[in-house]
């Protein structure tokens, strides 16, 4: 062990459980800056010891520990890798305020992602860890910040006071089984947590839900592995364990918290892509589902295979008023004092999407609100700008990045309405719906229509985003929405079709799709063109590349140029087998395995005989 310091404080006179120190007693090991209950006997919790060593070995040598550090993102190798360097680890909080000088308890820090939000937001920061390798990483993480201070013991030996304005227990709670020995675990962890806050403290609990879809949909239980484990109540004695929306609530409440508000982090609460508060769910016209059907949850073990597309259903979850029992994580907060209602009421947040990918002057946020019985978008730079930079749109050579204000547009994600028309197996759907999106952007997207070769024509610099993914299927037919950004150069809507391609052609159910209606093609996507009308030559495939190259190398600096050669392979050649799945690629190489083992039997039984 590193040298240590003296402990400060009082002595154990007066105290109520002589094996609990204050946090202010802890003993400051001088080698890691982490404070060390001075009985600390290790704990269970680890994500795997390399892991962990390799993590600390990664935070120790990174110059740039912030939360948008791109160059942690490069030493993102592997899932735990991920969970902890991500920035998309931030969005479950980004859209929480009145942090600046709040003191924040953080029970159950890990290697430091949440603790250095926190810290970044200005709060003062007690970031308590039980596993001694974990916290080193924490305090590697948060080095730079005077604000965050890292403890390492078992909460069950430290004597807390009453005094801070927040408390969390982000993934944490469902492991209370693993430490509190008693009946009712989750309840004691809940009420220790709530002895910790001030009157108007709050507690923050973020924790994958028991009934989540994506386990109805064959998810294996993220925590144990295994398939409806969590469904069917099968966890062990001792075990980590989840609970429902209705039970998780009642808990709240046995454990004295008076005021429960509960929020949905979407995928889920890993990586959350959206968060959408509880009036998402009762605002009249507003769609939530058509905005969580565009992202899947992930299966973190990757080995098993959907038995259902979650996107596809939530949907039909939504309009029957379920999205809230079968989200896949929640956000919660909860607190023993009932905030008043406000005088003045202003706008209701309803949700809010996060892009945190891109270099950092583009990342955005999206916030849904509602007042006045009206929903509108509104989307601000994810970081403050710098002062040189000023607020406002940004804008270069190559195009406009624009912020403000849009009207919100109800109607389905069309997006999502052509991928349901690959589910479906129907190619007249899809194709559809193909020269629906194609006639929308000639009859209002193009600046000229070349009669000659439609494809060819000019669009419009504020459709350089016309792509499914940013169009509504609304009463009215297709909307564009998100115009985030404008074009300064010249682009045809070939670069367009070009780019939407682009994205579906990693697309395993997509390219499977072109195989059972092109089987006797080798240009899939260049026949599936051919049938609505589109021509792609090489010079539309140039542009393509030179448009693409020029929007990346500003907004993912990092992405690997584009080539023609690259955009070829998939538009012109057969769906190669490298984008079948892993199970195909599998059944596929043990019946050639097979093949062989017995062609080598039988020229051996030849020989003998």
């Amino acid at each position: 062990m590193d040298h240590l310091s003296a402990p400060k404080g009082r002595g154990e006179a007066g105290r109520v459980d002589p094996t609990k120190l204050p946090l202010g007693e802890f003993v400051l090991d001088e080698g890691s800056a982490v404070r060390l209950h001075p009985g600390h006997e290790g704990f269970p919790y680890s994500d795997g010891q390399g892991v962990e060593e390799r993590l600390l070995q990664v935070l120790t040598e990174t110059a740039d520990l912030s939360t948008m550090s791109r160059e942690l993102v490069a030493k993102i190798t592997d899932w735990p890798s991920e969970y902890h360097l991500s920035p998309e680890r931030h969005n479950l909080l980004r859209h929480f305020d009145r942090l600046d000088g709040a003191r924040v308890l953080e029970l159950g820090a890990g290697c430091g992602a949440v603790t250095r939000f926190l810290g970044e937001r200005g709060a003062q920061v007690s970031a308590v860890e039980g596993s001694l390798i974990r916290a080193r990483c924490a305090r590697q993480r948060c080095r730079d910040l005077d604000n965050v201070e890292v403890y390492c013991s078992d909460f069950r030996s430290v004597e807390f006071e009453a005094e801070y304005d927040v408390a969390t227990l982000i993934g944490v709670l469902e492991y209370s089984p693993t430490f509190f020995q008693s009946q009712q675990p989750l309840l004691d962890c809940l009420t220790m947590a709530r002895k910790t806050l001030a009157p108007q403290g709050q507690l923050v609990i973020a924790i994958e839900n028991q009934l989540g879809l994506k386990y109805f949909c064959g998810s294996p239980e993220d925590h144990l592995s295994r398939q409806f484990v969590g469904l069917e109540d099968l966890y062990p004695p001792g075990s980590v364990r989840t609970v429902g929306r209705a039970e998780l609530a009642a808990l709240l409440r046995q454990a004295g918290f008076t005021s429960v508000t509960f929020q949905y982090p979407f995928p889920d609460y890993k990586l959350p892509r959206f968060v959408f508060t509880e009036e998402a769910f009762t605002c009249p016209g507003f769609a939530p589902w058509e905005i969580i059907r565009q992202q899947s949850a992930r299966d973190y073990t990757g080995r098993n295979k959907a038995l259902m597309d979650e996107r596809s259903v939530w949907p039909v979850v939504g309009r029957n008023g379920l999205i809230p029992d079968l989200a896949n994580s929640f956000l919660v907060v909860a607190s023993c004092t009932a905030l008043p209602p406000s005088k003045h009421a202003g706008p209701a947040l309803l949700a809010v999407a996060y892009t945190a990918d891109r270099a950092v002057p583009y990342n955005v946020a999206t916030g849904f609100w509602a007042e006045d019985g009206q929903v509108s978008i509104k989307k601000e730079p994810l970081t403050r700008p710098d002062l040189a930079e000023g607020a406002g749109d940004r804008s270069n050579a190559a195009f406009v990045h624009r912020f403000g204000e849009e009207a919100y547009v109800a109607g389905s994600h069309f997006e999502s309405e052509l991928r349901k028309a690959i589910r479906a197996d129907s190619l007249d759907r899809y194709v559809e719906g193909l020269q629906a999106w194609l006639h929308f952007v000639y009859r209002h997207g193009v600046v000229g229509l070349d009669e000659r070769d439609a494809p060819r024509s000019l669009i419009r610099p504020d459709f350089i985003d016309c792509v499914p993914r940013n169009l509504v299927l609304g009463e009215n037919g297709l909307a564009l929405i998100d115009r985030e950004w404008e074009y300064r150069g010249r682009c045809s809507v070939a670069v367009l079709v070009l780019r939407y391609f682009d994205m579906c052609s990693g697309d395993p159910a997509f390219l499977e799709f072109l195989r059972r209606h092109f089987p006797r093609r080798q240009d899939a996507i260049a026949a599936l063109l051919e049938s609505v009308g589109v021509q792609i030559d090489d010079a539309a495939v140039q542009e393509f590349v030179e448009v693409y190259n020029e929007i990346c190398g500003e907004v993912y600096p990092w992405v690997k140029p584009l080539t023609a050669t690259r955009v070829d392979t998939w538009l012109r050649r057969h769906p190669s087998l490298r984008n079948r799945t892993y199970a195909e690629r599998a059944i596929r190489k043990g019946f050639r395995l097979l093949r062989s083992s017995a062609r080598r039997a039988w020229r051996f039984v030849s020989t003998i005989g």
